[in-house]
C-alpha cells in the first residue's frame, strides 16, 4: 500500500514543521550521497534552516572546489562587514559633527557644508512648525468662531424672546386698559 499524498503549504505547528524538517534535511542529504556513489556525480548540497543553522554535503570530487568557494564568499562577507563598518563610523562622525562637536580640526570647506546643511535642516524644520501653527491657529479660530456663533445665538434667541414678551403684555395691558375704560 502507497502512501497517500500531502499537500505543499507551510507546516503551522513549530514543532512539526520542525520534525518534518529533519527528517526530510537527513532524506535529502541520504539523496545527495546516493547520487554521488550510483552516478559517480559531483554534488554539493547546502540546507540553511529557519533557525539560520548551515548543513552541508560535498561528495568526494568536489570537496575542493567546495573549500574555495567558501573560502570567497567568506572574504567577500568579511570585506562587507568592513565595508559597513567604515560606513557607520563615518556616519558617528558626520553625526557628531552636525551636533557641533569635534569640528575644530575641519577645513573650512567642511564646516560651511556643515552650516549649509543645518540651516536648510532648519528651514525645513521652522516651516513644518509654521504650517502646524497654521493648522493650530485655524482650528482654534474655527472653534472660538462657534463657540461665538453658539453664544450670539442664545443671546439672539433670548432677546427675540423678550421682545415677544415685551409686546404680549404691552398688548395685554393695552386690551385691559380698553375695556376698563368702555
Amino acid at each position: 500500500m502507497g502512501r497517500g499524498k500531502i499537500e505543499i503549504k507551510r507546516i503551522e505547528n513549530s514543532s512539526n514543521r520542525q520534525v518534518t524538517y529533519s527528517k526530510r534535511r537527513n532524506g535529502i542529504m541520504k539523496k545527495a550521497k546516493e547520487i554521488t556513489i550510483l552516478c559517480d556525480a559531483k554534488v554539493s548540497l547546502i540546507i540553511f534552516g529557519s533557525s539560520g543553522k548551515m548543513h552541508e554535503y560535498c561528495s568526494p570530487s568536489t570537496k575542493d572546489n567546495f573549500s574555495s568557494l567558501k573560502t570567497k564568499t567568506l572574504q567577500n562577507l568579511s570585506n562587507e562587514i568592513d565595508r559597513i563598518k567604515k560606513e557607520n563610523d563615518n556616519m558617528q562622525i558626520e553625526l557628531r559633527h552636525l551636533k557641533g562637536e569635534d569640528i575644530t580640526s575641519l577645513p573650512y570647506k567642511e564646516l560651511m557644508a556643515i552650516e549649509d546643511a543645518l540651516e536648510n535642516g532648519l528651514t525645513y524644520v521652522r516651516g513644518k512648525q509654521d504650517s502646524r501653527f497654521c493648522l493650530n491657529y485655524t482650528y482654534i479660530t474655527t472653534k472660538f468662531l462657534e463657540e461665538d456663533y453658539k453664544q450670539l445665538s442664545f443671546i439672539l434667541v433670548f432677546i427675540l424672546l423678550q421682545t415677544s414678551l415685551t409686546l404680549y403684555l404691552k398688548k395685554t395691558i393695552d386690551a385691559r386698559s380698553d375695556n376698563e375704560v368702555t
